[in-house]
């Protein structure tokens, strides 16, 4: 019965429906092989790494269903290979839950049988033409390697013997034992092995088909010889580093290096050797020629591959460094320790550190005295540190570190004592210097009250104070001196200078007491000649007033001149009978005596300084008025003379007023001296002196006051040759100033009938005047305006540097020339002023032309820029880089001369930038066509606007466009969709390129 038949005759027997359910549930827990990494990689790699950083969280989870997909897919497949294999449909019928009839399953397992056995014998001859082993030259390999190969390529036990090596030497030895080895595997076991091979006469009896396949098993045989040795050599390293009572001795040393203290040589030194070792060991005998050479046999490599396998490469080293931890885990702890207790002391800041404390003006004396002592713990526990230290690794040898923390301590103790040392003595030399201007002061009496007084309470404070606060530092002195002696040696100058300085207490006490005796004679030689001085003083004021009767014959305005000069000296005597009242009453405060009182000094002083005042403001008012009416006209200034005589005209007025009171006040009063005349008298000639020279100033202010008008009008300088024409043709003579014109001379041509049209004149001219100042202040503030150019990092735009500056004085003069224009006196800047509108209307449209150009320049750059556009879009690529190219010429324009005045004369340049946007225009209609193409070749890209075609085109890869494309799509994620969007997105940049 045939195979088939069985199967069909037990199908009929069972429930179909049941038998797969249970199949499924057998295939569950078939184990399926994972993605391969391999695989992953090789995806992964066809992705741009910019990319695929960017898109990491798509490009994992498209890998992570891609492998799902995979994994179920497989088990598909198993599920259905078994179900159509016929040797699992025979082996199912024998299953004991299936229910068939008895002599159905006799025939089945007869029909098995013969199949089974016809399988084995097939499978035997197979394994026969294969089997190698019992060949004698593959025994002969092995016992070779049994002979010749050595246990172990590096005897660690043995290393143990020499004591203590240095790193440098258990490295030689290391290389030694390892080339050693080298030599043994390639000299001798490789030539016996070949040698054997050429001499084997039973490798000539093997068919040309089988031969390379032999030569391959004997080949394996001979690499696994050497495997075995590499592996019991690393595993015999691991075995006797982990046990520790035989690993090698390394010599150590203790070092202070930077900030910090370490071994020499270091410890991760000492472990990448271990690790050395056992890459050494592994990377033996890697050049051995393919023994198939020697049969003439081709190779398909270049040399025997021998290599460890990467798991147990990883494995020991792994093992390896978690013994090394242990074994130096107290090695690395008592550094640890070392370095953190003297973390202060073995630094690099240290000297800048102890540079900046002792640089201070007054140090610390506490503070540096804290420093010292804990230095000199430090310097203890150094000594205290035993020279040398033994581990299961080595010996650590702490010589060379204790030098160096010794030495360092040392050197900052002798640093701080040495500025403490000096600090007292400088201290002590301060108050010996204290005592002894005390001293000098005391014994240096002054010749005046003033500081004769200010010595007698400058020794009283001495006496109640200073002798407090010297006392205090001299006991601070003492303080310090106590401390100085417990950690240094003083020299005899320092003793002698600490021995003067608390001796000043005892020694100043004289110089107190001569102090107060030589005070109270100065005293009394002061108050005698303070009492002749007051004497002296009366007759001097009591002789002034007969000198007084002067002054009721300073009358005369025009006189003014010779009054003033005579009152110099007459104030010149007052002022020092005043100072000398000031400073005799000032020498009976000190003396702490009643003040006198000079009443006649007080009366002078009434008399004369009022006069005096009157007398020089009439003076200046005459000068002043004589320079504007005889002085050069165009020197004139109206507002000037304007002000200036209302002020006159109001200081004497007020003056008049005051002197008319004080003089009535003066008439009643009992006073040394009175002016002649009656105050209230109707005829002014008859009045006392200062009112009649009053009279006769104000009088002559308001005279000229009256032409105030014309000098306003005449003296102006906005008035041109053209006013000047229209003002003559108005008195119907010349009236242009020329060398010899004076305020005199236009006041004596009597044009005061005609003021009104002159003043419209002058006002038309002043307003003339001021539009044209305020158009040469525009143009100014033009200057400093650099019209530079920068280039945008991120965007690649060149835009002007300071546009905000360039806009907002644009936009405030451009109103500003628009009020101007409507003006009725802008006729003579007419055309100036349209010239400079002009000027700002070009630069706004520049401004606007250079935007818009540049935001089409950015939009065009991502195409142009791929390489190979130039072939498919040549007359747009023209375009474009002849606008870049004038664009980079005026880029070099305003780099060369950013100036306002060279936009000002480049009336070209909006011209240029005009058909550059065209140029630009042109170009990206070119690209908009193009695009429009591919979107009729590519129906899938009609989600995407022109600038994403733009960003992805010509650079499309898997993940960046599959992300933007998943962004736009709402079922792109689906694993179909995605294959044939990945499918057209490929054609699409098969087609770009």
């Amino acid at each position: 019965m045939h195979p088939l038949e069985s199967t069909f005759a037990i199908s009929s027997y069972s429930n179909s429906n049941l038998k797969r359910v249970r199949l499924e549930d057998y295939i569950k827990d078939i184990y399926i092989s994972e993605f391969s990494t391999e695989w992953e990689e090789n995806i992964l790699n066809l992705i741009p790494r910019r990319d695929r950083r960017i898109h990491s969280a798509f490009v994992n989870s498209v890998l992570n269903e891609i492998k799902e997909t995979y994994v179920e897919d497989m088990k598909d497949f198993v599920l259905k290979s078994i179900l159509s294999c016929k040797m699992y449909k025979r082996r199912h019928v024998a299953c004991e839950e299936c229910d068939v009839p008895a002599n159905s399953r006799r025939s089945i397992i007869e029909k098995d049988t013969m199949y089974d056995r016809t399988i084995f014998l097939k499978r035997r001859n197979q394994l026969a033409e294969r089997y190698f082993l019992s060949y004698p030259i593959i025994r002969h390999v092995i016992n070779t390697a049994h002979r010749i190969l050595p246990t172990v390529i590096c005897d660690f036990e043995r290393y143990r013997e020499f004591g203590t090596l240095t790193l440098h030497s258990f490295r030689d030895m290391i290389l030694k034992d390892i080339k050693r080895g080298t030599l043994v595997i390639a000299n001798r076991f490789y030539t016996e092995t070949f040698k054997a091979v050429q001499r084997s006469k039973q490798l000539k009896g093997i068919s040309a088909k089988r031969l390379p396949r032999f030569m391959r098993c004997l080949t394996n045989i001979f690499v696994q010889q050497i495997l075995n040795v590499m592996l019991r050599s690393i595993d015999h390293v691991i075995s006797v580093m982990k046990d520790g009572r035989f690993c090698p001795q390394i010599e150590f040393q203790l070092v202070c290096e930077g900030d910090r203290l370490a071994t020499k040589p270091d410890v991760e030194e000492v472990f990448s050797t271990y690790h050395d070792i056992v890459s050494g060991i592994a990377g033996i005998a890697q050049d051995l020629i393919p023994l198939e050479e020697w049969l003439d046999i081709k190779a398909k490599e270049r040399y025997i591959k021998i290599a460890l396998p990467d798991w147990f490469i990883e494995r020991s080293h792994r093992s390896l460094q978690e013994i090394l931890d242990a074994l130096f885990r107290p090695v690395n702890e008592h550094v640890t320790f070392v370095s953190a207790e003297f973390a202060d002391v073995c630094t690099s800041s240290i000297e800048s550190r102890i540079s900046s404390l002792t640089s201070e003006r007054l140090p610390d004396f506490d503070a540096y005295l804290a420093h010292i002592y804990r230095y000199n713990e430090y310097l203890s526990k150094t000594n205290s540190m035993l020279s040398n230290l033994y581990y299961s690794v080595g010996k650590l040898e702490q010589s060379s570190a204790k030098e160096t923390l010794r030495r360092i301590c040392h050197d900052v103790i002798n640093v701080l004592t040495t500025a403490l040392v000096e600090y007292h003595r400088d201290f002590n030399r301060s108050i010996c210097s204290s005592f002894e201007d005390l001293k000098s002061t005391a014994l240096d009496i002054p010749r005046d009250a003033n500081s004769l007084i200010q010595l007698g309470e400058y020794m009283s404070r001495a006496s109640k104070v200073l002798m407090k606060e010297q006392e205090q530092k001299i006991r601070r002195s003492i303080y310090m001196l106590s401390r100085l002696l417990e950690i240094t040696v003083l020299t005899d100058e320092h003793v002698d200078l600490n021995k003067s300085t608390v001796n000043w207490l005892y020694d100043i006490q004289p110089v107190f007491a001569q102090n107060n005796t030589l005070c109270e004679a100065m005293k009394s030689e002061l108050e005698e000649d303070l009492q002749r001085r007051i004497n002296a003083l009366n007759t001097e004021v009591d002789a002034m007033f007969p000198q007084l009767v002067i002054l009721d014959d300073m009358d005369d305005i025009s006189k003014i001149g010779e009054y003033a000069e005579y009152y110099e000296d007459l104030l010149k005597q007052y002022k020092y009978m005043d100072n000398e009242m000031q400073v005799i009453n000032s020498e009976e405060r000190l003396f702490k005596f009643p003040e006198t009182e000079f009443p006649k000094i007080a009366e002078l002083r009434d008399t004369i300084v009022p006069f005096y005042t009157l007398i020089r403001t009439v003076h200046q008012w005459r000068r002043n008025n004589s320079v504007w009416l005889n002085g050069p006209f165009e020197c004139l200034d109206a507002s000037v003379i304007e002000r200036k005589t209302v002020n006159y005209l109001d200081e004497i007025t007020e003056m008049s007023k005051t002197m008319k009171s004080r003089i009535k006040m003066d008439a009643t009063a009992n006073r040394s001296y009175k002016f002649s005349g009656i105050a209230d008298d109707p005829d002014p000639m008859q009045q006392p002196a200062p009112l009649k020279l009053c009279w006769q100033a104000l009088n002559n202010v308001n005279e000229f006051k009256v032409y105030l008008p014309l000098a306003i009008c005449m003296c102006n300088p906005a008035l041109c040759v053209r006013h000047w024409k229209e003002m003559s043709a108005i008195c119907n003579f010349d009236l242009t100033p020329n060398a010899g014109t004076t305020l005199r001379k236009m006041i004596d041509m009597n044009l005061m009938d005609n003021i009104d049209k002159y003043e419209a004149i002058s006002l038309g001219a002043n307003k003339e005047l001021h539009l044209q100042q305020e158009l040469a202040e525009m143009i100014e503030e033009w200057e400093p305006i650099s019209f530079e150019m920068s280039t945008d990092a991120e965007s690649g735009a060149v835009t002007f540097k300071h546009i905000d500056d360039i806009e907002a004085l644009l936009g405030e003069h451009l109103i500003k020339v628009e009020e101007m224009r409507a003006s009725h006196f802008v006729k003579p800047i007419l055309s100036a002023l349209i010239d400079f509108f002009a000027v700002l209307t070009r630069i706004q449209e520049i401004l606007d032309q250079w935007t818009r150009v540049q935001f089409r320049k950015l939009c065009l750059q991502p195409i142009f820029s791929y390489p190979g556009m130039e072939t498919r879009l040549n007359q747009e690529t023209s375009l474009y880089l002849e606008a870049t190219r004038i664009l980079l010429d005026v880029n070099n324009r305003f780099t060369a001369n950013p100036s306002f005045r060279e936009i000002e004369k480049s009336s070209d340049l909006l011209h240029v930038l005009n058909e550059t946007n065209e140029k630009l225009e042109r170009a990206s209609k070119g690209v908009r066509d193009y695009l429009d193409v591919k979107r009729l070749s590519f129906t899938r890209l009609f989600f995407l606007d022109d600038s994403e075609i733009q960003k992805h085109d010509g650079r499309l890869r898997f993940a960046a466009s599959l992300d933007l494309v998943s962004g736009k799509m709402s079922h792109a994620a689906k694993y179909r969709d995605v294959k044939l969007l990945v499918r057209d997105l490929y054609r699409l940049d098969n087609f770009a390129n």
